[in-house]
């Protein structure tokens, strides 16, 4: 489960850089965002796949998460 952590995290800041960069959040809603994204991962289940692709490979990864 430590990777899928390292993941989640790294989606959670993506997600939030991908808002910083079209409009930055004022200090208060990062800080509540990020505090959410946080317990998320402290406190619900999810499971799902997650698919990339690199060149010309495609890759699937099934994801679970049980508190």
């Amino acid at each position: 489960m430590i990777p899928f952590l390292r993941a989640s995290s790294l989606a959670g800041l993506a997600l939030i850089g991908c808002q910083a960069v079209a409009d930055p959040l004022p200090r208060p809603e990062a800080e509540s965002m990020l505090q959410r994204i946080a317990n998320a991962a402290r406190e619900l289940n999810y499971s799902g796949t997650v698919v990339y692709q690199h060149g010309d490979r495609v890759e699937t990864s099934r994801i679970v998460h049980f508190v």
